[in-house]
């Protein structure tokens, strides 16, 4: 396997910053995305790289220490992290940090330059055109070229997501061209007159294409295409939306209602997605705020909010304290983001059922013929299984030898026992081996509360580090109607994809000693996240 960067978790950063002071601060660059290289007030610690707060201002962060602590309001995000001191100054470290904002970080092969780029996790086919969501702010290019029709849309300070590539429509392209850069090529003669977009550094890439171009591009597989949450309203207005800032008010159960007041309807419904379980960002087209800037709220379950404008788009972003789900709706006169979690309460005598993906005459995925994935997810679910009972969950297991209950079953089981959650086990797999390498977590539809456990755990599962984390999906990307056994189920439900059989990578780590224990402790985190409890 080629070398795969992943953002550096949170249980790489602290080791590193504990062991950094051993070693004298050493004067470097940084390579800060599309903003390109800078110096000054940036040193190497060990092998972890410090920047200093007036440094991080020169670059837009906004950082006011409080205490031992550094709150940082960066790239529609509000974060904490350790305050450090070198050179005399106060600085933090960019690998917590890039571990929060979702970016790539590294030093490069002399050690001399911290890299510090977005990682480029979305690409989405909308009935408009399509849309690249990056975890940090990115600088596009857009070039049209004729004999042949080709659009070359370039992302400065980006590192591409592997799964990008898969599943595109005919003519359509995506690669890291460079260190830098991610390239993607849409070659279709329909491109001809189009007028490429004004280039606005951004995290979140819109480009509408031609109407004749979209209405003949299908899937590979030559089913039309799925409309991705961005959705017109009937008898849309050209003229932009203007945005007052949120009001916040009290929810049901001890949630949050944020209203957004607008000067008429929104043209599009927004998108969202969790960058995080506790932080939730929403992309507003064809809307402005009238004042964009940070809000701390600080009650019980709302940290704060920071609004953002740009000529391609608006942002919300908002920060829980403690993971949350939510529902959106938009109004003739504002836009009204509910949040709420579910019922309060201890991991403890709750009833999570496991289901252990296939089993019996259903091998599932497989490879050589020797490795099974109902043998992995089997073992991996009786660890996680006895990790939960040793939390003190009562729990219910869809099978646990080697037999078949059908999907219904399985939903039925959890639905009957009136459990807390459902946790499916399964192993990935792609039909060319070695193309494709991660893990994902799966939700039903646009379930809010199936989403948020999904965050939650997938959340954790990437810490274990081993696999790379292609994040949180929705099962209907993958069959219009979803996943049966998330269809049936009444209970919230995750469905866990832990890595791909079909890659060397990923099967050797899925194999090592100790991994279904470490798939347990997380499944166990992930769920006292969602419930609570941490």
């Amino acid at each position: 396997m080629g070398m795969f960067r992943l953002p550096l978790s949170g249980l790489l950063v602290f080791g590193v910053v504990a062991q950094a002071w051993s070693q004298a601060p050493q004067p470097v660059k940084v390579d800060f995305g599309a903003r390109g290289p800078a110096s000054g007030g940036v040193y190497r610690v060990g092998d972890d790289c410090l920047a200093s707060t007036e440094t991080l201002a020169k670059w837009g962060w906004s950082c006011v220490a409080r205490g031992k602590e550094t709150s940082i309001s960066a790239e529609g995000r509000i974060f904490r992290v350790t305050t450090q001191f070198v050179a005399g100054q106060p600085a933090v470290s960019l690998s917590e940090s890039a571990n929060y904002l979702g970016a790539v970080a590294y030093w490069n092969k002399t050690r001399d330059t911290y890299r510090f780029k977005a990682s480029i996790r979305n690409l989405d086919i909308t009935n408009e055109g399509f849309q690249i969501d990056a975890t940090t702010k990115v600088q596009p290019s857009f070039k049209l070229e004729t004999n042949p029709w080709r659009l070359i849309v370039d992302l400065k300070g980006g590192e591409m997501d592997r799964r990008l590539a898969e599943n595109l429509p005919e003519g359509w392209k995506v690669g890291q061209f460079d260190d830098d850069t991610v390239r993607l090529v849409i070659e279709n003669p329909l491109l001809a007159g189009m007028v490429p977009p004004r280039p606005v550094e951004t995290r979140s890439v819109r480009v509408k294409l031609p109407k004749a171009l979209m209405a003949k591009t299908e899937l590979p597989d030559g089913e039309p295409l799925t409309i991705l949450e961005s959705v017109a309203t009937p008898g849309a207005s050209s003229l932009p939306v203007k945005m007052e800032a949120p009001t916040v008010t009290g929810g049901e159960e001890g949630g949050v209602v944020l209203r957004v007041p607008t000067s008429r309807r929104l043209d599009l419904t927004p998108s969202v997605r969790y960058i995080s379980p506790t932080t939730i960002a929403l992309t507003i087209q064809g809307a402005t705020f009238g004042e964009a800037g940070e809000k701390i709220v600080d009650d019980k379950f709302l940290r704060g909010y920071v609004t953002a404008n740009s000529e391609a788009n608006s942002t919300l972003t908002i920060n829980l304290k403690a993971a949350g789900a939510f529902i959106l709706n938009t109004q003739n006169d504002g836009l009204v983001v509910r949040l709420f979690r579910p019922k309060k309460g201890k991991l403890s005598g709750k009833i999570i059922v496991v289901d252990p993906g296939h089993g019996g005459k259903d091998p599932g995925a497989d490879w050589g013929n020797a490795l099974f994935e109902k043998d992995l997810a089997l073992k991996i679910s009786l660890a996680t299984a006895k990790a939960l009972q040793a939390a003190g969950a009562s729990v219910i297991m869809t099978r646990d030898a080697d037999t078949y209950p059908t999907l219904s079953q399985r939903s039925q089981l959890a639905n009957q026992s009136d459990a807390a959650a459902l946790i499916c086990i399964h192993i990935n797999s792609n039909t060319v081996a070695e193309t494709r390498s991660g893990g994902i977590t799966f939700y039903h539809a646009q379930n809010p509360v199936g989403r948020m456990l999904a965050s939650c755990v997938q959340n954790e599962i990437a810490k274990i580090g081993t696999i790379p984390d292609l994040g949180i999906w929705s099962d209907t990307r993958i069959y219009r109607n979803g996943f049966q056994v998330l269809r049936e189920v009444n209970v919230p439900a995750a469905y866990l994809e832990l890595g791909f059989i079909t890659h060397s990578h990923d099967r050797k780590a899925m194999q090592e000693d100790g991994y279904p224990e470490q798939v347990g402790a997380a499944v166990v985190r992930g769920l006292k996240a969602y419930f609570g409890e941490e």
